[in-house]
Order: structure tokens, then sequence, then C-alpha cells
């Protein structure tokens, strides 16, 4: 009867090793799918700047700016998005990039 639990103790470790071996190989042989969204900061800033006619309007535009393109970040980070600044970026396909609407910023 001792032979019979060592036996069954062996197998059920071997079947253990090898179900870990084999999980551990295919982890690495199957690709992450992660999304990935892109900001255009540059182009954003000088689109919404463009339309800004005093240095204080400016830079109110690019506060406002800046605090909504760092909301909309964090929301995409959330749902589990990796966010790209469009800079960093050597080619990607339309859909990849965020559209950040600019918005007068509040008085």
């Amino acid at each position: 009867m001792r032979s019979e639990t060592v036996t069954l103790l062996l197998s059920t470790a071997a079947a253990a090793l090898a179900g870990s071996v084999a999980g551990g190989f295919a982890a690495r042989a199957a690709p992450m799918s992660v999304p990935i969204a892109v900001i255009d900061i540059n182009g954003i800033v000088k689109e919404s700047l463009a339309a800004t006619k005093t240095p204080e309007e400016a830079e109110a535009v690019s506060r406002h700016l800046s605090e909504r393109m760092q909301e909309r970040a964090d929301e995409l980070v959330r749902e589990g998005v990796i966010v790209l600044d469009g800079a960093a970026v050597v080619r990607a396909p339309e859909e990849a990039y965020v559209a950040i609407a600019p918005a007068s910023p509040a008085p």
C-alpha cells in the first residue's frame, strides 16, 4: 500500500510539473494583445492655439488642454489601454489616434 501511495504522489507531481512547463511555453508563444491609443499632443496644441489672440488666452487654453488630455489618458488607462504621445509614434493607423475636442477653458 505504501508503494502505491508513493507512485501516486510521484505521478501527480510529474503531471503538475509537466503542466507548469507547458503553460510557461504557451504563455511565451502567445502574443500579448494590448490596445494602444495615440494622443497627438503637438497637433492638438497647435490647432487650439492658432485661434488664440492674446498670451493670456493661449496660456488658459494650454492649461485647459493639458487637463483634458490628462483626463482622457487616465480614462483610457483605466480601460487597460496603453497611451502614447504622437511624437513617439513612427506610424499608426488613423483609428489609433484619440480625438480630444478643443474646448474653451472655463472663465
